[in-house]
């Protein structure tokens, strides 16, 4: 899974998008410029199936328990 983030001035709500490109899944996450990683990450954990707060985790050396464990 590829995993990308997305910072935009002009967005006011964190968000993600999820899309195939071939076999290779990749999951977008948007967030306001500026917001701390760890702060987007919790706001969508609970959205993120098991499998993706696992890679999610994995790419962003998180506790295995999601942000919240931080």
């Amino acid at each position: 899974m590829r995993i990308t983030t997305s910072h935009s001035t002009g967005r006011t709500e964190t968000g993600i998008l999820r899309y195939l490109d071939g076999e290779r899944k990749t999951l977008v996450i948007s967030a306001p410029w500026g917001q701390p990683v760890e702060r987007t990450i919790a706001a969508i954990w609970n959205q993120l199936t098991e499998d993706e707060q696992r890679e999610v985790a994995l790419a962003f050396g998180l506790e295995r328990g999601g942000p919240a464990d931080r």
